[in-house]
């Protein structure tokens, strides 16, 4: 059984021959969320499966520290860890790698392989998965280097070794079913045992949930950001970039809360603030939807955005808050609207003046009157 307890740790209950009590955690992943890297405890008051292997741990023993590696996408998955485990007050490395294949037609399936080298043995797991809404069924063989290979004479039967007491290099059948009950307690695909009992839903629901747990992070985040003190930068980039390593789905959420008048003003503005260090040229169109916003802070800060973009739609939407009513937004606006060149004004025509070079024209006046012309 797991349910979360933040937005990055879940808690593990285990019930085996005894219970026990992990964790799981999520240190990072990329921006799609195809790459994560997780790690945890578990078997923190004692190992449940340890007595599957002929080993007797007692309270106590059996804890076991990992870290590991996954890649997913709807079609395939892989991962690769490291484990520490303690028994008989020592640690034991146990390296470890999964692999499995993903279809939605025509039902929900996935295949998969597991292998880890514990005690100078290689051991060995396959199954197949089908999932249905919260219910997911696996099944497949345990042990299978003793399934394919036994006593150097290949074979398909299983035939469990001469006096085998338990399960280590003892061909098994295992299964698992898992029902997932929204809001209360949630499965995830756990990434330290058999991935390949899981169907290609769970990758969905892994996602949908890290996406829900981001989402509500972020929130959090930016209401913290807008009681941090403007005279501690240092403090303010840290947390913007704890944000932004939610990858495209805190991109996503800051958009929301950035476009939402739902949102208070203050957390308005630290989301657009924190999407600075991350402004892509697609981010034009929703700028534009929050140059029209009633508030003209809010429209100071587009703007602001506006500046750092190179396209035709941050040029127009810039020239058009040039002529905001508000003052503040005309100012910054017009940071990035060229200024109309000034037409030069035509210079007057010179009147003429007579040359005084040019020689006289003839005068030709009429004669006075009782005067004769010679």
């Amino acid at each position: 059984m797991e349910t979360g307890l933040s937005d990055r740790v879940t808690l593990e209950l285990g019930a085996g021959e005894r219970g026990t009590i992990g964790l799981r955690a999520l240190f990072g992943q990329n921006r799609s969320g195809s790459v994560r890297f997780l790690g945890g405890l578990d078997g923190l008051i004692t190992s449940g499966e340890d007595h599957l292997n002929g080993v007797e741990s007692q309270v106590g023993e059996g804890s076991r520290l990992w870290a590991r590696s996954a890649w997913a996408n709807k079609r395939f998955s892989a991962s690769g860890g490291l484990a520490a485990k303690l028994e008989n007050g020592s640690a034991e490395w146990t390296p470890s790698a999964a692999a499995s294949v993903h279809m939605n037609a025509p039902l929900p399936l996935s295949f998969g392989w597991e292998g880890q080298f514990e005690k100078e043995d290689f051991r060995q797991s396959i199954g197949i998965g089908a999932a249905w809404k919260q219910l997911s069924l696996g099944i497949g063989l345990s042990e299978l280097q003793s399934w394919v290979c036994q006593k150097g004479k290949w074979g398909w039967f299983g035939t469990p070794p001469a006096g085998a007491s338990d399960g280590r290099n003892n061909p098994g059948v295992w299964m698992r079913i898992s029902w997932t009950i929204p809001g209360v307690f949630t499965h995830v695909n756990d990434l330290t045992g058999r991935s390949v009992s899981n169907g290609s839903e769970d990758h969905d629901q892994i996602t949908a949930i890290d996406a829900a747990l981001t989402r509500k992070s972020v929130r959090r985040d930016l209401a913290e950001l807008t009681t941090i003190d403007e005279e501690n930068p240092a403090q303010r980039a840290l947390l913007r970039r704890q944000i932004l390593s939610g990858g495209e789905v805190a991109r996503q959420e800051l958009w929301r809360v950035a476009l939402s008048a739902q949102f208070l003003q203050p957390e308005r503005l630290q989301a657009i603030a924190t999407l600075d260090n991350d402004l892509l040229e697609d981010d034009a169109a929703s700028l534009a939807r929050l140059a029209k916003d009633p508030d003209a802070q809010i429209r100071v800060a587009a703007a602001r955005e506006l500046l750092r973009l190179d396209n035709p739609l941050a040029k127009t939407t810039l020239e058009q808050l040039a002529s905001d009513p508000d003052s503040g937004v005309r100012s910054t606006a017009s940071l990035g609207v060229p200024a109309a060149p000034v037409a030069p004004s035509p210079s007057p025509t010179p009147a003429a003046t007579p040359d005084s070079r040019a020689p006289a024209a003839p005068s030709h006046e009429e004669p006075a009157a009782g005067e004769s012309a010679h």
